[in-house]
């Protein structure tokens, strides 16, 4: 069972990358962990920009955490954590929302 939820964790942060990719947003890589760091908002170096973009995520059903107290991100407003711990499906359904939300995707 372990080795399952190893293979679906690598394979939805294989997803996430890919679409970070093709959107071209800056994150940090990670190698051991289900939460990953990205730039969601490249022009807003506010708090409340951060909060306007987090508003628009929520209506749109994205539960994601913008990473503005995180250890190492200190003082760099755009960051949200992202976790990819769920089902593929999912996974899926939230990225293009994402997407679609805020102008990333095709």
């Amino acid at each position: 069972m372990l080795c399952n939820l190893k293979f679906q964790l690598a394979s939805n942060y294989a997803l996430v990358i890919e679409a970070f990719g093709k959107w071209g947003v800056e994150y940090f890589p990670i190698s051991a962990s289900f939460h990953v760091f990205v730039r969601l908002t490249k022009t807003t170096l506010t708090w409340e920009g951060v909060h306007l973009v987090l508003e628009r995520l929520l209506s749109a059903g994205i539960m994601i955490l913008p990473a503005k107290d995180v250890v190492g991100l200190d003082g760099r407003d755009g960051w949200f954590r992202m976790s990819f711990c769920i089902s593929e499906e999912k996974l899926k359904e939230g990225l293009a929302r994402i997407g679609k939300t805020l102008g990333l995707a095709d």
